[in-house]
Protein backbone atom coordinates (compact mmCIF):
# COMPACT_ATOMS: atom_id res chain seq x y z
CA UNK A 1 0.00 0.00 0.00
CA UNK A 2 0.98 3.71 -0.67
CA UNK A 3 0.15 7.09 1.37
CA UNK A 4 0.71 9.82 -0.46
CA UNK A 5 -1.35 13.54 -0.15
CA UNK A 6 -3.50 13.63 3.26
CA UNK A 7 -3.94 11.15 5.31
CA UNK A 8 -6.44 11.25 8.45
CA UNK A 9 -6.35 7.92 11.04
CA UNK A 10 -8.66 7.36 13.54
CA UNK A 11 -7.80 3.98 15.38
CA UNK A 12 -4.74 1.28 15.07
CA UNK A 13 -3.37 0.51 11.51
CA UNK A 14 -1.47 -2.53 11.63
CA UNK A 15 0.86 -3.21 9.17
CA UNK A 16 1.22 -7.17 9.37
CA UNK A 17 4.69 -9.33 9.01
CA UNK A 18 5.53 -9.52 5.22
CA UNK A 19 3.77 -6.44 4.31
CA UNK A 20 5.56 -3.08 3.76
CA UNK A 21 3.55 0.16 3.80
CA UNK A 22 5.42 2.91 1.14
CA UNK A 23 4.78 6.41 2.26
CA UNK A 24 5.63 9.19 -0.44
CA UNK A 25 7.24 12.38 0.22
CA UNK A 26 5.25 15.03 1.70
CA UNK A 27 2.15 13.22 2.61
CA UNK A 28 0.69 14.49 5.54
CA UNK A 29 -0.58 11.93 8.15
CA UNK A 30 -3.11 13.52 10.63
CA UNK A 31 -3.87 11.32 13.94
CA UNK A 32 -7.20 11.96 15.39
CA UNK A 33 -6.52 12.80 19.14
CA UNK A 34 -7.15 10.43 21.84
CA UNK A 35 -9.00 8.02 19.63
CA UNK A 36 -8.59 4.30 18.72
CA UNK A 37 -11.63 2.52 17.39
CA UNK A 38 -10.12 -0.69 17.05
CA UNK A 39 -9.54 -0.55 20.70
CA UNK A 40 -6.40 -2.26 20.36
CA UNK A 41 -2.54 -2.42 20.68
CA UNK A 42 -1.04 -1.06 24.23
CA UNK A 43 -2.96 1.63 24.04
CA UNK A 44 -7.01 1.49 23.61
CA UNK A 45 -7.70 4.89 24.20
CA UNK A 46 -5.00 6.68 21.45
CA UNK A 47 -4.07 5.04 17.86
CA UNK A 48 -1.00 3.38 17.27
CA UNK A 49 0.80 2.86 14.31
CA UNK A 50 2.00 -0.77 14.41
CA UNK A 51 4.97 -1.95 12.06
CA UNK A 52 5.25 -5.83 12.38
CA UNK A 53 6.45 -5.61 8.42
CA UNK A 54 8.10 -2.69 7.15
CA UNK A 55 7.60 1.41 6.20
CA UNK A 56 9.44 2.57 3.49
CA UNK A 57 9.88 6.46 3.77
CA UNK A 58 10.52 7.88 0.24
CA UNK A 59 13.07 10.29 -0.42
CA UNK A 60 13.74 12.97 -2.89
CA UNK A 61 11.55 15.45 -1.52
CA UNK A 62 9.97 17.30 1.52
CA UNK A 63 9.42 14.85 4.13
CA UNK A 64 6.25 13.41 5.23
CA UNK A 65 4.54 14.18 8.59
CA UNK A 66 2.86 12.77 11.31
CA UNK A 67 0.96 14.99 13.45
CA UNK A 68 -2.39 16.00 15.81
CA UNK A 69 -5.68 16.18 13.94
CA UNK A 70 -6.39 19.06 16.64
CA UNK A 71 -6.45 22.56 16.18
CA UNK A 72 -5.04 22.28 19.86
CA UNK A 73 -2.59 20.05 19.53
CA UNK A 74 -0.66 18.29 22.80
CA UNK A 75 2.37 16.03 23.17
CA UNK A 76 0.23 12.64 23.62
CA UNK A 77 -2.54 13.25 21.31
CA UNK A 78 -2.08 10.12 19.68
CA UNK A 79 0.62 7.20 20.81
CA UNK A 80 3.32 6.77 17.41
CA UNK A 81 4.65 4.46 15.27
CA UNK A 82 5.51 1.22 17.21
CA UNK A 83 8.22 -1.09 15.36
CA UNK A 84 7.33 -4.63 17.26
CA UNK A 85 7.88 -7.91 16.13
CA UNK A 86 5.12 -10.81 15.27
CA UNK A 87 3.37 -11.81 18.13
CA UNK A 88 2.31 -15.47 18.33
CA UNK A 89 -0.99 -16.36 17.70
CA UNK A 90 -2.20 -12.48 17.02
CA UNK A 91 -4.43 -11.33 14.40
CA UNK A 92 -3.04 -9.58 11.35
CA UNK A 93 -4.12 -8.68 8.05
CA UNK A 94 -7.48 -8.57 9.51
CA UNK A 95 -6.78 -4.66 11.47
CA UNK A 96 -4.56 -3.85 9.48
CA UNK A 97 -7.32 -0.59 8.03
CA UNK A 98 -9.21 -0.60 10.98
CA UNK A 99 -9.47 3.34 11.68
CA UNK A 100 -8.18 4.58 8.34
CA UNK A 101 -10.19 7.01 6.48
CA UNK A 102 -8.48 8.72 3.66
CA UNK A 103 -8.87 12.25 2.10
CA UNK A 104 -6.90 13.22 -1.25
CA UNK A 105 -4.99 9.60 -1.04
CA UNK A 106 -4.38 7.04 -3.50
CA UNK A 107 -4.12 3.46 -2.22
CA UNK A 108 -2.22 0.27 -3.60
CA UNK A 109 -2.43 -2.96 -2.98
CA UNK A 110 0.44 -4.04 -0.74
CA UNK A 111 4.05 -4.78 -1.69
CA UNK A 112 5.56 -8.31 -0.48
CA UNK A 113 8.87 -7.59 1.65
CA UNK A 114 11.48 -9.44 -0.45
CA UNK A 115 13.48 -11.97 1.34
CA UNK A 116 16.94 -9.49 1.52
CA UNK A 117 14.82 -6.76 3.15
CA UNK A 118 13.06 -8.94 5.76
CA UNK A 119 16.41 -10.39 6.57
CA UNK A 120 18.50 -7.02 7.05
CA UNK A 121 17.68 -7.09 10.92
CA UNK A 122 16.90 -3.50 11.32
CA UNK A 123 13.88 -1.13 10.05
CA UNK A 124 15.20 2.57 8.28
CA UNK A 125 12.91 5.92 9.35
CA UNK A 126 14.13 8.38 6.75
CA UNK A 127 12.85 11.67 5.79
CA UNK A 128 10.03 12.05 7.64
CA UNK A 129 8.53 14.08 10.97
CA UNK A 130 6.73 13.28 13.69
CA UNK A 131 4.67 15.55 16.39
CA UNK A 132 2.45 15.51 19.25
CA UNK A 133 2.76 11.67 20.33
CA UNK A 134 3.05 9.85 23.59
CA UNK A 135 6.48 7.73 21.92
CA UNK A 136 7.24 9.38 18.82
CA UNK A 137 9.15 6.23 17.45
CA UNK A 138 9.37 2.94 19.33
CA UNK A 139 12.01 -0.28 18.59
CA UNK A 140 10.52 -2.98 20.38
CA UNK A 141 12.62 -5.74 19.95
CA UNK A 142 13.40 -4.37 16.54
CA UNK A 143 16.74 -2.42 15.55
CA UNK A 144 15.93 0.71 13.66
CA UNK A 145 18.27 3.43 11.56
CA UNK A 146 17.09 7.33 12.18
CA UNK A 147 18.12 9.52 9.20
CA UNK A 148 16.97 12.65 8.63
CA UNK A 149 14.25 12.52 10.83
CA UNK A 150 12.64 15.54 12.95
CA UNK A 151 10.50 14.68 16.23
CA UNK A 152 8.93 17.35 18.36
CA UNK A 153 6.45 18.09 21.49
CA UNK A 154 6.39 13.95 22.10
CA UNK A 155 6.40 12.67 25.22
CA UNK A 156 9.31 10.04 24.44
CA UNK A 157 10.93 11.51 20.69
CA UNK A 158 12.37 8.06 20.13
CA UNK A 159 12.15 4.75 22.64
CA UNK A 160 14.20 1.67 22.04
CA UNK A 161 14.47 -1.76 23.68
CA UNK A 162 15.82 -3.69 21.05
CA UNK A 163 19.41 -4.75 20.77
CA UNK A 164 20.55 -2.13 18.56
CA UNK A 165 19.74 1.75 17.30
CA UNK A 166 21.52 4.29 15.11
CA UNK A 167 20.43 7.66 14.90
CA UNK A 168 22.14 9.94 12.08
CA UNK A 169 21.07 13.82 11.43
CA UNK A 170 17.90 13.09 14.12
CA UNK A 171 16.68 16.24 15.56
CA UNK A 172 14.37 15.82 18.61
CA UNK A 173 13.24 18.98 20.48
CA UNK A 174 10.51 20.08 23.28
CA UNK A 175 10.13 16.21 24.01
CA UNK A 176 10.05 15.38 27.72
CA UNK A 177 12.66 12.51 27.50
CA UNK A 178 14.00 13.05 23.50
CA UNK A 179 15.93 9.73 23.16
CA UNK A 180 15.67 6.76 25.63
CA UNK A 181 17.30 3.95 24.81
CA UNK A 182 17.61 0.21 26.80
CA UNK A 183 19.30 -1.01 23.87
CA UNK A 184 23.03 -3.08 23.86
CA UNK A 185 24.46 -0.69 21.00
CA UNK A 186 23.53 3.04 20.62
CA UNK A 187 24.88 5.03 18.08
CA UNK A 188 24.23 8.94 17.83
CA UNK A 189 26.20 10.85 15.26
CA UNK A 190 25.33 14.88 14.01
CA UNK A 191 21.77 14.61 16.21
CA UNK A 192 20.22 18.14 17.29
CA UNK A 193 18.77 17.66 20.73
CA UNK A 194 17.39 20.91 21.96
CA UNK A 195 14.95 21.66 24.43
CA UNK A 196 14.30 18.58 25.91
CA UNK A 197 13.47 17.66 29.42
CA UNK A 198 16.40 14.65 28.94
CA UNK A 199 17.87 14.75 25.64
CA UNK A 200 19.08 11.33 25.59
CA UNK A 201 18.65 8.74 28.34
CA UNK A 202 21.11 5.79 27.87
CA UNK A 203 20.17 2.51 30.32
CA UNK A 204 22.89 0.08 30.26
CA UNK A 205 24.26 -1.08 26.94
CA UNK A 206 27.78 -2.86 26.10
CA UNK A 207 28.86 0.17 23.95
CA UNK A 208 27.38 3.10 23.08
CA UNK A 209 28.72 5.50 20.77
CA UNK A 210 27.49 9.70 20.92
CA UNK A 211 29.55 11.42 18.43
CA UNK A 212 29.18 15.17 16.80
CA UNK A 213 25.70 15.73 18.51
CA UNK A 214 24.66 19.31 19.72
CA UNK A 215 22.90 19.52 22.94
CA UNK A 216 21.39 23.11 24.25
CA UNK A 217 18.90 24.22 26.15
CA UNK A 218 17.89 20.99 27.57
CA UNK A 219 17.36 20.28 31.62
CA UNK A 220 20.19 17.00 31.03
CA UNK A 221 21.70 17.21 27.87
CA UNK A 222 23.01 13.20 28.26
CA UNK A 223 22.70 10.53 31.21
CA UNK A 224 23.96 7.80 30.96
CA UNK A 225 23.31 4.94 33.18
CA UNK A 226 24.72 1.71 34.25
CA UNK A 227 22.73 -1.77 34.94
CA UNK A 228 22.45 -1.16 38.97
CA UNK A 229 19.71 -3.92 39.76
CA UNK A 230 19.78 -7.00 37.53
CA UNK A 231 17.27 -9.12 37.09
CA UNK A 232 14.46 -6.83 38.21
CA UNK A 233 11.82 -4.49 35.73
CA UNK A 234 13.59 -1.66 34.62
CA UNK A 235 11.81 1.64 35.78
CA UNK A 236 11.57 4.58 32.89
CA UNK A 237 11.45 7.93 34.09
CA UNK A 238 9.70 10.45 32.12
CA UNK A 239 11.26 14.30 32.72
CA UNK A 240 8.88 16.51 34.49
CA UNK A 241 10.06 19.94 32.96
CA UNK A 242 8.94 22.50 35.77
CA UNK A 243 10.32 19.83 38.18
CA UNK A 244 13.75 19.40 36.91
CA UNK A 245 14.25 23.47 36.48
CA UNK A 246 13.18 24.24 39.71
CA UNK A 247 15.36 21.86 41.44
CA UNK A 248 18.47 22.27 39.34
CA UNK A 249 18.86 25.73 40.61
CA UNK A 250 20.06 23.82 43.81
CA UNK A 251 23.69 22.70 44.08
CA UNK A 252 22.28 19.05 44.20
CA UNK A 253 19.67 19.56 41.68
CA UNK A 254 21.33 16.15 39.28
CA UNK A 255 21.02 13.98 42.45
CA UNK A 256 17.00 15.18 42.60
CA UNK A 257 16.48 14.41 39.46
CA UNK A 258 18.40 10.86 39.46
CA UNK A 259 16.28 10.24 42.80
CA UNK A 260 13.18 12.29 42.29
CA UNK A 261 11.80 12.29 38.63
CA UNK A 262 8.00 10.43 38.05
CA UNK A 263 8.49 7.15 37.03
CA UNK A 264 6.18 6.96 34.04
CA UNK A 265 6.64 3.58 33.11
CA UNK A 266 7.80 0.08 33.79
CA UNK A 267 9.54 -2.48 31.14
CA UNK A 268 9.04 -6.26 32.49
CA UNK A 269 12.07 -8.41 31.72
CA UNK A 270 14.79 -6.22 30.45
CA UNK A 271 17.38 -5.78 33.04
CA UNK A 272 19.56 -8.49 31.46
CA UNK A 273 20.43 -10.85 34.00
CA UNK A 274 24.14 -11.55 34.93
CA UNK A 275 25.24 -8.52 32.14
CA UNK A 276 28.26 -6.23 32.40
CA UNK A 277 28.54 -2.64 32.43
CA UNK A 278 29.46 -1.58 29.21
CA UNK A 279 31.23 1.41 27.81
CA UNK A 280 30.00 4.79 26.55
CA UNK A 281 31.97 6.63 24.26
CA UNK A 282 31.08 10.09 23.80
CA UNK A 283 33.50 12.62 21.73
CA UNK A 284 33.26 15.59 19.59
CA UNK A 285 29.61 16.48 21.11
CA UNK A 286 28.76 20.28 22.10
CA UNK A 287 26.81 20.90 25.12
CA UNK A 288 25.62 24.51 25.41
CA UNK A 289 23.49 26.31 28.03
CA UNK A 290 21.58 23.10 29.73
CA UNK A 291 20.74 23.14 33.18
CA UNK A 292 23.42 19.91 33.74
CA UNK A 293 25.27 19.05 30.62
CA UNK A 294 26.17 15.37 31.47
CA UNK A 295 24.83 12.92 33.93
CA UNK A 296 26.89 9.88 34.95
CA UNK A 297 24.24 7.63 36.93
CA UNK A 298 24.98 4.76 38.85
CA UNK A 299 27.22 2.19 37.64
CA UNK A 300 28.26 3.99 34.27
CA UNK A 301 31.62 3.67 32.83
CA UNK A 302 32.48 6.59 30.03
CA UNK A 303 35.21 7.66 28.06
CA UNK A 304 34.37 11.37 27.58
CA UNK A 305 36.60 13.30 24.95
CA UNK A 306 36.92 16.47 22.87
CA UNK A 307 33.63 17.65 23.80
CA UNK A 308 32.97 21.46 24.02
CA UNK A 309 30.28 21.85 27.86
CA UNK A 310 29.85 25.50 27.53
CA UNK A 311 27.47 27.97 29.75
CA UNK A 312 25.88 24.79 30.99
CA UNK A 313 24.42 25.30 34.52
CA UNK A 314 26.67 21.77 35.96
CA UNK A 315 29.07 20.63 33.06
CA UNK A 316 29.15 16.66 34.64
CA UNK A 317 27.75 15.50 37.62
CA UNK A 318 28.85 11.87 38.85
CA UNK A 319 26.76 9.88 40.72
CA UNK A 320 28.21 6.81 41.42
CA UNK A 321 29.14 6.23 38.57
CA UNK A 322 33.26 6.40 36.77
CA UNK A 323 33.37 8.25 33.51
CA UNK A 324 37.22 9.38 32.33
CA UNK A 325 37.11 12.89 31.14
CA UNK A 326 40.78 12.25 30.20
CA UNK A 327 43.01 9.67 29.63
CA UNK A 328 46.27 10.09 29.00
CA UNK A 329 46.42 13.91 28.74
CA UNK A 330 44.03 13.63 25.88
CA UNK A 331 40.68 14.64 27.36
CA UNK A 332 40.70 18.13 25.55
CA UNK A 333 37.43 18.70 26.66
CA UNK A 334 36.44 22.10 26.99
CA UNK A 335 34.49 22.99 29.86
CA UNK A 336 33.27 26.02 30.96
CA UNK A 337 30.46 25.85 33.52
CA UNK A 338 28.45 28.33 35.49
CA UNK A 339 27.86 26.85 38.72
CA UNK A 340 30.10 23.72 38.68
CA UNK A 341 32.40 22.24 36.03
CA UNK A 342 32.63 18.47 37.66
CA UNK A 343 30.34 18.01 40.32
CA UNK A 344 31.65 14.41 41.63
CA UNK A 345 29.02 13.06 44.33
CA UNK A 346 30.44 9.02 43.59
CA UNK A 347 33.39 7.82 46.40
CA UNK A 348 35.38 7.16 43.11
CA UNK A 349 38.69 8.49 41.62
CA UNK A 350 37.88 10.61 38.38
CA UNK A 351 41.14 10.84 35.99
CA UNK A 352 39.51 14.39 34.37
CA UNK A 353 43.62 15.41 32.81
CA UNK A 354 43.80 17.48 29.84
CA UNK A 355 40.81 19.49 29.94
CA UNK A 356 40.20 23.05 29.51
CA UNK A 357 38.56 24.64 32.36
CA UNK A 358 38.59 28.64 31.25
CA UNK A 359 41.37 29.20 33.16
CA UNK A 360 44.89 27.64 33.92
CA UNK A 361 44.60 28.94 37.08
CA UNK A 362 44.34 26.12 39.24
CA UNK A 363 42.98 27.39 42.11
CA UNK A 364 40.26 29.36 40.10
CA UNK A 365 39.75 25.40 38.37
CA UNK A 366 39.31 23.90 41.93
CA UNK A 367 36.79 26.13 42.85
CA UNK A 368 34.64 24.69 40.17
CA UNK A 369 35.27 21.09 41.19
CA UNK A 370 33.31 19.44 43.87
CA UNK A 371 34.90 16.38 45.14
CA UNK A 372 37.07 15.13 48.15
CA UNK A 373 38.57 18.58 48.97
CA UNK A 374 34.90 19.87 49.52
CA UNK A 375 33.18 16.22 51.01
CA UNK A 376 36.14 13.82 52.55
CA UNK A 377 33.46 11.07 51.82
CA UNK A 378 33.42 11.72 47.93
CA UNK A 379 36.21 11.29 45.28
CA UNK A 380 39.14 12.92 44.23
CA UNK A 381 38.80 14.62 40.52
CA UNK A 382 42.54 14.82 39.49
CA UNK A 383 42.28 17.65 36.36
CA UNK A 384 46.29 18.19 36.59
CA UNK A 385 47.65 18.04 34.10
CA UNK A 386 44.99 20.38 32.30
CA UNK A 387 45.30 21.82 28.91
CA UNK A 388 45.17 25.71 27.83
CA UNK A 389 42.88 25.48 24.90
CA UNK A 390 46.28 25.61 22.51
CA UNK A 391 49.15 23.36 21.99
CA UNK A 392 50.23 22.88 25.63
CA UNK A 393 49.45 21.34 28.83
CA UNK A 394 50.38 22.77 32.71
CA UNK A 395 50.39 21.78 36.38
CA UNK A 396 51.76 18.31 37.25
CA UNK A 397 49.45 14.97 37.81
CA UNK A 398 48.34 15.64 41.77
CA UNK A 399 48.54 12.06 41.97
CA UNK A 400 49.66 8.41 41.21
CA UNK A 401 46.77 8.36 38.53
CA UNK A 402 48.00 5.18 36.09
CA UNK A 403 47.17 2.98 38.98
CA UNK A 404 43.46 4.92 39.22
CA UNK A 405 42.73 4.44 35.52
CA UNK A 406 42.19 1.19 35.93
CA UNK A 407 40.40 0.29 38.96
CA UNK A 408 38.73 2.67 41.64
CA UNK A 409 37.72 1.28 45.18
CA UNK A 410 35.19 2.84 47.10
CA UNK A 411 36.36 4.08 51.03
CA UNK A 412 34.91 1.41 53.35
CA UNK A 413 32.19 2.57 55.76
CA UNK A 414 33.71 2.44 59.59
CA UNK A 415 31.98 2.25 61.96
CA UNK A 416 29.26 -0.04 60.04
CA UNK A 417 25.96 -1.32 61.23
CA UNK A 418 26.56 -5.43 61.21
CA UNK A 419 28.78 -6.12 58.01
CA UNK A 420 31.81 -4.78 56.12
CA UNK A 421 30.72 -3.41 53.03
CA UNK A 422 33.21 -3.45 49.65
CA UNK A 423 32.41 -1.54 46.15
CA UNK A 424 34.92 -1.47 43.52
CA UNK A 425 34.62 -0.24 39.93
CA UNK A 426 37.18 -2.04 37.03
CA UNK A 427 37.84 -0.66 33.29
CA UNK A 428 39.27 -4.16 32.04
CA UNK A 429 39.03 -7.47 33.59
CA UNK A 430 41.51 -7.71 37.01
CA UNK A 431 42.89 -10.04 39.53
CA UNK A 432 41.89 -8.97 42.65
CA UNK A 433 42.69 -10.42 46.08
CA UNK A 434 40.27 -9.35 49.24
CA UNK A 435 40.55 -10.80 52.89
CA UNK A 436 39.43 -9.60 55.94
CA UNK A 437 41.30 -10.41 59.36
CA UNK A 438 39.88 -10.27 63.01
CA UNK A 439 42.26 -8.87 65.51
CA UNK A 440 44.32 -11.82 65.83
CA UNK A 441 45.00 -12.29 62.50
CA UNK A 442 43.13 -14.83 61.14
CA UNK A 443 41.38 -14.64 57.72
CA UNK A 444 37.28 -14.73 58.14
CA UNK A 445 36.98 -14.19 54.07
CA UNK A 446 39.20 -14.76 51.48
CA UNK A 447 38.42 -13.80 47.60
CA UNK A 448 41.46 -14.38 45.22
CA UNK A 449 40.06 -14.18 40.96
CA UNK A 450 40.02 -12.25 37.83
CA UNK A 451 36.91 -9.54 37.89
CA UNK A 452 35.34 -8.63 34.91
CA UNK A 453 35.36 -5.02 33.86
CA UNK A 454 32.54 -2.98 35.71
CA UNK A 455 30.93 -2.35 38.85
CA UNK A 456 31.50 -5.07 41.91
CA UNK A 457 29.78 -5.32 45.78
CA UNK A 458 30.88 -7.92 48.40
CA UNK A 459 28.98 -7.35 51.79
CA UNK A 460 30.05 -9.45 54.35
CA UNK A 461 27.50 -9.43 57.54
CA UNK A 462 29.71 -10.29 60.82
CA UNK A 463 29.59 -9.87 64.66
CA UNK A 464 30.55 -6.33 66.20
CA UNK A 465 34.09 -6.10 66.57
CA UNK A 466 36.80 -4.59 64.88
CA UNK A 467 38.07 -6.25 61.61
CA UNK A 468 40.93 -5.50 59.27
CA UNK A 469 40.25 -5.47 55.32
CA UNK A 470 43.28 -6.29 52.82
CA UNK A 471 42.93 -5.87 49.12
CA UNK A 472 45.30 -6.13 46.35
CA UNK A 473 45.15 -5.38 42.78
CA UNK A 474 47.53 -4.21 40.16
CA UNK A 475 50.75 -3.88 42.51
CA UNK A 476 48.72 -1.57 44.84
CA UNK A 477 47.68 -2.20 48.17
CA UNK A 478 44.67 -1.22 50.41
CA UNK A 479 44.73 -2.17 54.09
CA UNK A 480 41.91 -0.68 56.44
CA UNK A 481 40.03 -0.49 59.74
CA UNK A 482 36.56 -1.09 60.33
CA UNK A 483 34.63 -1.61 63.41
CA UNK A 484 31.36 -2.79 62.81
CA UNK A 485 28.46 -2.23 65.35
CA UNK A 486 25.45 -3.68 65.99
CA UNK A 487 22.23 -1.66 65.58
Amino acid sequence: ETWEGEVRVGGDIIIPEGVKLTVEPQTVVKVVPNRDLAHSGIDTTRAEIIVEGDITFKEGGDPSRFISDSDSPEPGDWYGIRYVRMREGEEGSEKANIGLERRKCRSRFPTAITKEEDNRGKRAVKNTEIYHAESGISGEGVDLGLKDVEIRDCNFGVYSTSWWISLNRTSVVSCDTGIFSNSWITKARSCKIDSNGIGILINDGILNQLRSNSFSGNSVGLMVKGLGDRGKEVSVVKADQELIREKVSAIRSAEEIINHLPIDRQIPGLAREGSDCGVALISDNAFAKNDTGLIFAPYAIALVRKNDLIGDGIGVYIDDAWPMLGLGMCGKNKIVSVQYSVYNNSPFYILAEGNYWGTVDPDSIAKKIYDHYDDPALGIVDFEPYWDGGDAFAGGPQSGGEQHLLFSIAPIASPSFGSIDISYQLVIPVQIEISIFDPVGRRLFFQNKRESAGYHRINKNLPAGVYFVKIKALEKELNQKVVVIKG
